[in-house]
């Protein structure tokens, strides 16, 4: 009752359990107490290339921003991830539709921002989250296991992957 539950609020624990199969258990108790985590919607990280690539995929959004489409398994990136995994830094693990608003002091320019990312050495990036594009995501993937299930029902016809005509 202390704080107010927000969008993208994180439970983290359930009466103290913190694995998922337990938390299951435990929400169905009379009496629950729940661990919320709130992530920062923007964040900064610092890499260092050191002659290798950054190790993450971007494509622009808008003008001013970038998406990070892949999390690459080689790059500084990568290394990044798990020392903030190792440290319990999970709100600071940088993932895939996350935005790039800025490299070092380049932003607002998705082209400009882009190009410092390929001609830097150290790249210190502001990062926002973008929950609501995966929300949209899981939210479409909803939809259209439900189009499916609706279609594989007697008497409709079910979905194909190409039109016979």
């Amino acid at each position: 009752p202390e704080a107010e539950v927000m969008p993208h609020d994180r439970i983290c624990a359930v009466n103290g359990a913190t694995t998922l199969e337990v938390m299951q258990q435990e929400i169905r108790r009379r009496r629950i107490v729940l661990r919320i985590m709130r992530y920062p919607d923007n964040f900064e990280i610092c890499l260092h290339k050191n002659g290798a690539k950054l190790g993450f995929r971007i494509q622009p959004v808008s003008a001013q921003e970038l998406c990070i489409t892949e999390v690459l398994h080689h790059g500084t990136l990568i290394g990044y991830n798990k020392s903030q995994v190792r440290a319990g830094r999970w709100h600071r693990v940088v993932l895939r539709d996350m935005l790039v608003e800025a490299a070092n002091d380049v932003s607002g320019n998705a082209s400009a921002v882009a190009e410092e990312l390929k001609s830097c050495d150290v790249a210190v990036l502001r990062l926002r989250r973008n929950e609501f594009a995966v929300r949209q995501q899981q939210q479409w993937r909803q939809r259209m296991r439900a189009v499916y299930a609706f279609s594989s029902l007697p008497g409709t016809m079910s979905p194909s992957p190409r039109s016979s005509q």
